[in-house]
């Protein structure tokens, strides 16, 4: 809704917060375009790590649900073959850390 604009002024920070909201009960979908939305570097709140760790989740999620996460997988594997072992590293590190927090099962 405030992605595009429908019904409501366009306002990608107020789409964040519900995609966020939504993605942390596990909703593959919100996970995916919430990689989506931090990969993309033309937003001023571009970060490779979030994207990463959303898009990771938005595979396992995909994968459980239908069996099928390629189209998701090939996002992923574009954003982290420019990543260092590093930025990996605290990628999973974030993912622990909202596991533990139980903001994902």
């Amino acid at each position: 809704m405030y992605l595009n604009g429908d019904g409501v002024k366009k306002d990608i920070r107020e789409a964040l917060k519900w995609f966020e909201l939504a993605a942390e009960q596990n909703d593959y979908e919100a996970q995916y375009i919430l990689g989506e939305l931090y990969a993309d570097e033309s937003n001023d709140f571009c970060d490779l790590l979030l994207a990463v760790m959303w898009l990771e989740c938005a595979v396992e999620g995909e994968a459980q649900e239908t069996g099928n996460s390629q189209e998701v997988r090939k996002d992923l594997e574009k954003i982290r073959s420019g990543m260092t072992i590093d930025q990996i590293n605290k990628v999973n590190q974030m993912k622990k850390e909202q596991v533990m927090n139980k903001k994902l099962m």
